[in-house]
């Protein structure tokens, strides 16, 4: 099925940075998948450079299912949610991409809410 508007064609002598950083915050154990759904889909639609901010434990599922994605590893509870402790980390890369996704698959645990 066809796109009801073409895509714009990327300029020859372009950077991938020229097209948008996007990071998708979330995932926690059981639930990576929305993270992979939410990232796929960012660069089917024409970002440049996509992050994909998880627990730090499941940054192994990432790298090896999302080759494309770069994966930066935040802080977790034991259970292996996101930490209110990973605050500073997205602190930092609120300075450099230009979108967030935020919530897919993060669980609703009440350190994850906060």
């Amino acid at each position: 099925m066809p796109l009801p508007v073409p895509l714009l064609k990327r300029k020859a002598d372009s950077y991938k940075g020229d097209y948008g950083y996007v990071c998708v915050l979330g995932g926690s154990l059981g639930l990576s998948g929305a993270v992979c759904l939410a990232s796929s889909a960012a660069l089917k639609s024409g970002a440049g450079l996509v992050n994909v901010a998880v627990p730090a434990s499941l940054v192994n599922i990432f790298e090896v299912k999302l080759t494309e994605v770069i994966s930066v590893p935040l802080n977790e509870s034991p259970l292996g949610f996101l930490s209110v402790k990973a605050y500073p980390k997205v602190l930092e890369i609120s300075s450099y991409v230009d979108v967030f996704a935020i919530g897919c698959g993060a669980s609703v645990s009440p350190g994850t809410k906060k």
